[in-house]
């Protein structure tokens, strides 16, 4: 028994060894081990393995250096592959999973210095949820992880809340989008955590109060926008008693 297996043996490691890369069966698919070249090169724009036409195991892609590119990973559960990607000088550029050949679920992103930039989720190759993206500065040197904003996102475009941050962790901004506009109220803080301005927004214009503030919290000024115009004294005087006698909100 333990000399038909090593036969065995041999002959598989004998095939595998005369096996020919890019090679195409009798129905047109591809089979075994493909390298495609960069054209007039011996440069590998990727190498990997294909079953029924279809790519499977560990994909790597290379720049036209010779530097990898890319490395993914096929077979995973529910068609997702696991995907990383480089910068030409080895640092890795982000990392995620495909699903169908598109970005799907959390991706991470990184600066070419090895920084984290971005945690991002995907559905389909555009931003769905919660994204968070922080500060380079800080991460090497005091050890230290910073959130710089926070997105949430809907078909690509903001929808949801937003968070902005200054580097001690205090809010900068806050406010929420709808479909990629800001609506409602947003507010913008100063750097010791105080509120700077409040802004009332309507499909991304200024629409309503604006409001700015000191330190202390005491009233600075109050400037009274409709669809992004702010109103001289004698529209804003007009307008309030519109608003009075109609017990409008000016805000709306």
């Amino acid at each position: 028994m333990k000399n038909i297996f090593l036969v065995l043996l041999q002959i598989c490691i004998g095939f595998n060894l005369n096996a020919q890369p890019n090679q195409i069966d009798r129905n047109g698919k591809k089979q075994g081990a493909w390298q495609k070249n960069y054209p007039g090169s011996n440069v590998p724009q990727y190498t990997g393995q294909f079953l029924d036409d279809l790519p499977i195991g560990i994909f790597i892609y290379y720049f036209e250096s010779g530097q990898k590119k890319a490395e993914i990973k096929h077979g995973l559960p529910n068609n997702t592959a696991a995907v990383m990607l480089y910068f030409e000088n080895g640092q890795i550029l982000s990392d995620g999973f495909y699903k169908h050949g598109r970005k799907d679920s959390l991706w991470y992103s990184y600066a070419i210095s090895g920084e984290l930039i971005c945690a991002e989720n995907y559905k389909n190759d555009v931003l769905e949820g919660k994204c968070v993206y922080y500060f380079k500065e800080g991460q090497y040197l005091e050890n230290k992880l910073q959130i710089q904003q926070i997105t949430h996102f809907h078909n690509g475009e903001p929808n949801g809340t937003y968070q902005e941050y200054f580097y001690n962790g205090n809010l900068k901004m806050s406010g929420s989008y709808t479909e990629g506009e800001k609506n409602g109220l947003w507010t913008e803080y100063y750097n010791s955590g105080e509120q700077m301005v409040t802004i009332n927004y309507k499909n991304n214009l200024q629409h309503g109060w604006a409001t700015y503030f000191d330190k202390s919290g005491e009233v600075k000024n109050k400037i009274m926008y409709r669809k992004g115009r702010a109103l001289s004294e004698k529209e804003l005087s007009e307008f309030l008693n519109w608003c009075r006698a109609h017990n409008q909100d000016p805000n709306l």
